[in-house]
């Protein structure tokens, strides 16, 4: 009886707690030796079978890793799970001598005929996929890491953003479209916090502050042809394109596995998929808790933003400003977070600063330091 009581009453607790939406996150990073190079490696087996294994598995190669949580109600369970994830990867990159690269740009790559691609035996389309991918994009730029943040809301915080904000659309999949609409439009003032790729590590400098998102990092020119105008646009403009061209800095996906993109006309639109973040160097999990409650703050301003050709959100100021707003509006408990970036943006150094003078002082070394520090963090007894 009293176990019962316990349970229902933590259950109660979860359900006060929980604020109307699921975030997630699937983090990529290369595995490399002490000297910086790709690990020439199959896949730990320790992790078991990659497509399997959900926390997890790999993307492109054998040396990049993908970790992966499952939908959080909040940023802080968010990123406890993908801690653990983390130190779990860390702790068998350890016994192997291994190190878990902290940078978007890839470390050193070799020539195609020593890469390591993929091992899909019972699945040969994906290893045919993968080469196809280097024939178009080249190794070094599909070996670009970063990090998606996957964000989506339940109908009655639907339903409640629909009273509060009048002009949210009744159709949830299109209120997930005006969502869309807004991340694009605000694009370079979101990568004003949270660009961290200034430049490769052989010296060719990024068009702004992100290698990783200029023209020629990790994304596809044809993806700019995706019409988020509707889901019905959406879907049709999907179809258009190859698998390899929707590489885009936000994406609309449904519940089908096979049918990500496409499948909203089917199923709706189960979640949104933002992929313009660069990996932030200077954290063990390659995104901070702080970037976690911008991330979110700000898919809900989004959501309820008035779409007009004056936003009134033209600087980073402005915008951090309207996230803090959201934050209060809706009592999100994202405080701690968007006022470090408060702090961040005050103090007038950018990420992208901060790690332009890393790789100034130390070039590549600067970025083992930083692997070598989160492999020891990982491996001590007190990170159990």
């Amino acid at each position: 009886m009293a176990q019962t009581l316990m349970s229902d009453r933590r259950m109660m607790e979860r359900q006060m707690a929980d604020r109307g939406y699921r975030i997630g996150i699937e983090r990529e990073g290369l595995r490399t030796d002490a000297d910086g190079c790709i690990a020439l490696t199959p896949h730990p087996s320790e992790f078991g079978e990659r497509l399997e294994n959900f926390r997890i598995g790999t993307d492109f190669g054998e040396a990049m890793l993908e970790f992966r949580t499952k939908p959080q109600p909040d940023t802080e369970s968010c990123y406890q799970e993908l801690l653990e994830v983390t130190k779990e990867a860390l702790k068998v990159l350890h016994e192997r001598g291994e190190y878990l690269w902290p940078y978007s740009m890839p470390c050193r790559i070799p020539d195609e005929s020593a890469f390591c691609y993929n091992s899909y035996p019972e699945h040969p389309e994906e290893e045919d996929f993968e080469r196809l991918l280097t024939s178009i994009y080249g190794i070094r730029r599909m070996s670009i890491s970063g990090i998606h943040f996957n964000f989506s809301v339940s109908d009655e915080m639907h339903g409640y953003l629909r009273v509060r904000y009048p002009g949210v659309p009744e159709d949830k999949d299109e209120a997930y479209m005006r969502c869309c609409r807004n991340l694009l439009k605000y694009g370079q003032l979101i990568q004003y916090f949270l660009d961290a790729s200034p430049t490769d590590l052989d010296g060719h400098l990024a068009e702004a502050n992100s290698f990783r998102n200029s023209p020629d990092g990790y994304r596809c020119e044809k993806a700019k042809t995706l019409d988020f105008s509707s889901k019905q646009a959406y879907a049709e403009s999907v179809s258009r394109l190859k698998r390899y061209e929707r590489f885009g800095p936000v994406r609309a996906k449904s519940a089908q596995k096979k049918n990500m993109d496409a499948g909203i006309l089917i199923s709706g639109v189960n979640r949104i998929e933002v992929r313009f973040c660069d990996i932030n160097p200077f954290d063990i999990c390659g995104v901070s808790r702080q970037d976690l409650d911008f991330m979110t703050a700000l898919l809900f301003l989004c959501m309820t933003k008035e779409e007009a050709s004056e936003t009134g959100l033209d600087t980073p100021a402005h915008l951090l400003e309207g996230c803090m707003r959201m934050n209060r509006e809706l009592s999100l408990g994202l405080d701690e977070g968007l006022d470090a970036m408060r702090r961040d943006l005050e103090s007038g150094q950018k990420r992208s600063d901060k790690v332009r003078e890393l790789i100034q002082r130390h070039g590549l070394d600067g970025f083992l330091m930083l692997a070598a520090e989160y492999d020891r963090a990982a491996a001590s007894p007190e990170s159990a």
